[in-house]
């Protein structure tokens, strides 16, 4: 008996060695960079993320067996803010049932805290990975995988030059450019894996030589994606970077109004086009917008629930919430054409869970950006790569679906990392 309690024991309180979390980086590193080409040869590679933030749950629970419930809870501090989210969410699903709920309800609600999920997973996962120990390592990765990414844009640039618009690679022509994503599926998706790639770069950066040229280099084929958040993110990156290593400080609140007018200006036709042009009527984001408004005014204080609105789930099994607030006729929100059904977050939060909901997923984000702004006095590096992610998806979050994206599960992982570099 007392043999098989120590067996118990050993297996509730295994963690992988530094060298064993290495190992593991290296996977889910290759993880991140090609889960979207093989996804798209390989449709079941498409639920991988999904797993990798339900390991959640039994690491959950071990760690459960061995330390005190109130002591996990304060580890991560937005615990209990996406828990009352979800329970608005789920309280909305059982009150108007507008879907089925173990099919779409549950799944949806799964979806929208599974980047909640992955932090827990790279905070304990890879409890012992040392990244100063393993620096040098990291960064010839992420050098190698640059050099990968400059030689295949200036080959697929000089083809397209000189073969008449035909490139290695497709892409669309935005401002008499080619929009770069490699053998990505979408510019966006690229657009990830650079502010993926930035985030680890800073965070070994502080014990390597060199790493501000990649960096350059990232921020430059960012931009070359073409898209606007795209754009702003690297512009915000890179005062992220002049904030921390040149001038030295702290992200206050007068340097995060101070962002504001370089992301209007820099997004300033987007918005434009979506929010005040003539075509507004016609334009999913914007409808996406202003009806999620409305349903949170009609189903208050819950929100519609999970599922039903702004998110795959609702176009997969098509919500009712369409037909019923005008939306089945708008282009990109059509039933069995819902393209632009994700073309925007917040939407999805609030016309879900409503304000409540809304106001407890922002402020776990806020606790989140606070955990985050602890690591400035730990190390610059640490600091500013978990910036970088908070910046990128929260940009991002105004034009897609960013927090449950599957792009954002790499990223979650990395952020679980920093954080637990900062305990």
């Amino acid at each position: 008996m007392n043999r098989k309690k120590e067996i118990m024991r050993k297996m509730i309180s295994w963690r992988p060695d530094s060298k064993q979390c290495f190992y593991l980086f290296l996977l889910f590193f290759l993880f991140a960079l090609l889960r979207d080409p093989m996804e798209q040869m390989i449709h079941p590679i498409s639920y991988v993320d999904e797993l990798l933030a339900l390991c959640a749950v039994p690491l959950f629970g071990m760690e459960y067996i061995k330390n005190k419930p109130k002591t996990l809870f304060q580890k991560g501090g937005y615990a209990r803010y996406i828990i009352f989210f979800l329970l608005t969410g789920l309280a909305g699903s059982i009150v108007y049932h507008y879907q089925p709920f173990g099919q779409t309800a549950l799944v949806d609600m799964f979806l929208c805290v599974k980047f909640w999920l992955a932090i827990y997973v790279g905070k304990v996962m890879f409890e012992n990975l040392s990244l100063k120990k393993y620096a040098d390592n990291i960064y010839l990765c992420v050098r190698v995988t640059v050099w990968i990414f400059t030689l295949l844009i200036l080959a697929d640039y000089l083809l397209w030059i000189v073969n008449s618009g035909n490139g290695i690679f497709p892409g669309e022509i935005r401002l008499g450019i080619k929009s770069v994503k490699l053998f990505y599926s979408h510019p966006s998706v690229f657009a990830s894996i650079c502010a993926f790639l930035m985030a680890v770069l800073v965070a070994v950066g502080d014990y390597v030589k060199g790493s501000r040229k990649y960096l350059l280099l990232l921020g430059i084929m960012m931009g070359l994606t073409l898209r606007s958040k795209a754009l702003g993110a690297a512009v915000i990156i890179a005062l992220l970077y002049i904030c921390v290593y040149f001038w030295k400080k702290k992200l206050n609140l007068k340097m995060l109004i101070g962002c504001i007018p370089v992301l209007l200006i820099v997004g300033a036709y987007q918005i434009y086009y979506y929010f005040f042009s003539s075509l507004q009527n016609e334009s999913a984001r914007y409808q996406l917008m202003t009806k999620s408004i409305e349903i949170a005014a009609d189903h208050f204080p819950l929100g519609s629930g999970f599922g039903t609105f702004a998110s795959y789930i609702s176009a997969e099994w098509y919500s009712p919430i369409y037909e019923m607030y005008g939306l089945s006729h708008v282009w990109g929100l059509e039933q069995g054409k819902a393209y632009f059904v994700s073309d925007n977050f917040w939407p999805m939060i609030l016309g879900q869970t409503g304000w409540p909901g809304l106001v407890c997923f922002g402020a776990a984000v806020i606790f989140l950006f606070l955990r985050v702004q602890k690591l400035y006095e730990i190390r610059k590096g640490l600091y500013l790569s978990g910036l970088i992610i908070l910046a990128y998806l929260l940009i991002a979050s105004v034009a897609e679906s960013a927090f449950v994206h599957p792009m954002a599960i790499p990223l979650a992982v990395w952020l679980g990392i920093l954080l637990n570099e900062g305990n």
